[in-house]
Parts: C-alpha cells; sequence; structure tokens
C-alpha cells in the first residue's frame, strides 16, 4: 500500500513483471479490511511508512496483534530520511526496509528476500 499514485503505478509494473497478484490500498485502513476479506493470507505486504491515518510501523503493530497476521512479511518503503530510529524499533527478520526512489531491481530483489 502506497499513498502516492505514482508509487502505487511503480509497484503495479514491477509486480505484473515479475507476475504476481497483489492488492491495492492507499491506505492503512483500507489494506486491514482487504486482509479480512481475503480467503488466503498474502505472502508479503508492501507498506509505505508514511501515509494517512495509520503510518507503516502502526499498521504494522495493528496487524502483528492478529496471529494469523503477525507473521506477514513486510516491505516498508519510505522517501523519508529521518525515520532511521523508529524503523530501527520495527525490523526484525520479517521486515525490509526500502528506500524510495528505488531501483525496479531492488523491489524485486526485497521481494524475493522477503519471500524466503
Amino acid at each position: 500500500m502506497d499513498d502516492s499514485s505514482f508509487m502505487q503505478f511503480v509497484i503495479e509494473k514491477v509486480l505484473k513483471k515479475i507476475d504476481y497478484h497483489y492488492e491495492m490500498a492507499s491506505d492503512a485502513y483500507e489494506a486491514i479490511q482487504i486482509l479480512k476479506e481475503l480467503d488466503m493470507l498474502p505472502d508479503l505486504i508492501l507498506c509505505d511508512v508514511v501515509m494517512p491515518g495509520l503510518n507503516g510501523f502502526e499498521f504494522k503493530q495493528n496487524i502483528s496483534k492478529n496471529p494469523d497476521w503477525a507473521s506477514i512479511p513486510i516491505i516498508f518503503l519510505s522517501a523519508k530520511e529521518d525515520v532511521q530510529s523508529t524503523k530501527d524499533k520495527f525490523l526484525n527478520g520479517k521486515s525490509i526496509f526500502l528506500n524510495k526512489p528505488f531501483k525496479e531491481e531492488d523491489l524485486i530483489i526485497s521481494i524475493k528476500h522477503a519471500l524466503r
């Protein structure tokens, strides 16, 4: 999920290129609603850090309360340089942080790494 329509376009382009099925959300609340409605859990969540409403880290805290969702790996995307201290609190073996703008191949590598 990303609140920028341009970044959504770039992400969609990459996901189509590597032939991955995806759902898009414009904010954390919409993403949570999509998670509730899915028949199967997603293999991965791409999440912007800075969004209206819940930010990416608050979104992660929120979904981590649900045991079914807590193990879904997350790739955090952000153009903000000043999120380092907050980022360090939330990154673990199930999370990756990717700075925007990113190269297409960096996103693909991050996705493949997260899905291992």
